[in-house]
């Protein structure tokens, strides 16, 4: 019984960072001023996407399978067990981090950040029932203690001033502390929101030149300051990329440029070469991706964008994750 129990709240928890919002656009997320890469995901805008209604649709498939039931139904048996529903009041989910070069450390070093609408349901009350709970009060928060053994972590809420609440969880309690903590001063550390259309957002605030030794790409590391990329989907075939680089100076932007340019000159002239693309259909998807690329710089900022089809991204999915896309 207790490990029925604990499996069904699991799985209600679990449905947080599996379903698109249909809530009001994501507020900013304030960071700690030591913050150095950052995953952001709108579900709302995902949940628009060709792939994210796929993959939600599959994930609820899964799950129904899993526990024998089904997927409307399960989806309502969440519904009452949350005291809400996650496709109305998730908005964002974000893991920033102080750590960069080993992803374990860097999970481990940072928080994630769920933010939601403005009801918690039953979500404190269903911590209750979790391994190895606990509580303790700090200034205006409560912080959650669960799991056993290694396997433990922290979490709590917070409401914003819009009536809006964010979930923070982390493995260590300091890292929860030091995000709430920026939640708070709003106005006094660096604030994130992803732009309308965009559903993916990754962010190096820091360059991790002492993980990157090797030529030419060390060289060009050190131009620069730091560099964000963002994914959107245009239209049901087509996704965007935005990679936004800031260097260290105007004149190195300029370098920088000049480089991104000339390789894509360069990478059309070896197409014919390339035996990968011999393939009629590959070979035009390369052709429409570089035609699509553009490369601009305004002041130390360099800015390169590019479209490639969602079918590629499927593709990916299918080989690497063995999904059925």
């Amino acid at each position: 019984m207790q490990t029925c129990l604990h499996c069904s709240i699991v799985a209600c928890l679990s449905v947080l960072t599996l379903v698109p919002a249909q809530h009001s656009r994501a507020s900013d997320i304030v960071l700690p001023p030591d913050t150095k890469f950052l995953f952001q995901l709108d579900l709302k805008e995902f949940g628009k996407t060709s792939i994210g209604t796929k993959l939600i649709e599959l994930t609820a498939r899964e799950a129904a399978r899993e526990m024998e039931t089904e997927g409307e139904q399960l989806l309502e048996k969440v519904n009452e067990s949350l005291g809400f529903d996650p496709l109305q009041e998730i908005r964002t989910i974000t893991l920033a981090t102080s750590v960069l070069g080993n992803p374990e450390r860097a999970f481990e070093s940072g928080a994630l950040v769920v933010q939601l609408g403005k009801t918690t349901g039953n979500l404190e009350g269903l911590m209750l029932a979790l391994p190895g709970y606990d509580s303790k009060e700090h200034d205006d928060h409560t912080l959650h203690y669960v799991g056993e053994g290694s396997q433990t972590a922290v979490c709590s809420l917070f409401e914003e001033a819009s009536g809006n609440h964010t979930l923070v969880l982390a493995r260590e309690e300091s890292q929860v502390l030091r995000m709430l903590e920026s939640l708070g001063s709003v106005g006094t550390a660096d604030s994130v929101a992803l732009d309308d259309g965009v559903f993916a957002r990754v962010q190096l605030f820091e360059i991790p030149l002492e993980e990157i030794r090797e030529e030419p790409a060390a060289n060009v590391l050190k131009l620069v300051k730091q560099a964000s990329l963002t994914i959107r989907e245009t239209d049901a075939k087509l996704m965007r990329v935005d990679l936004n680089i800031e260097a260290v100076k105007e004149k190195k932007a300029e370098q920088i440029r000049q480089l991104l340019t000339g390789a894509t000159a360069a990478i059309g002239l070896f197409l014919d070469n390339v035996d990968e693309l011999k393939d009629p259909e590959l070979r035009k998807t390369a052709e429409d991706v570089l035609e699509s690329l553009k490369v601009e710089r305004e002041d130390s900022n360099v800015h390169l964008q590019f479209s490639f089809p969602t079918k590629v991204m499927k593709e990916v999915l299918r080989e690497q994750a063995d999904l059925e896309l």
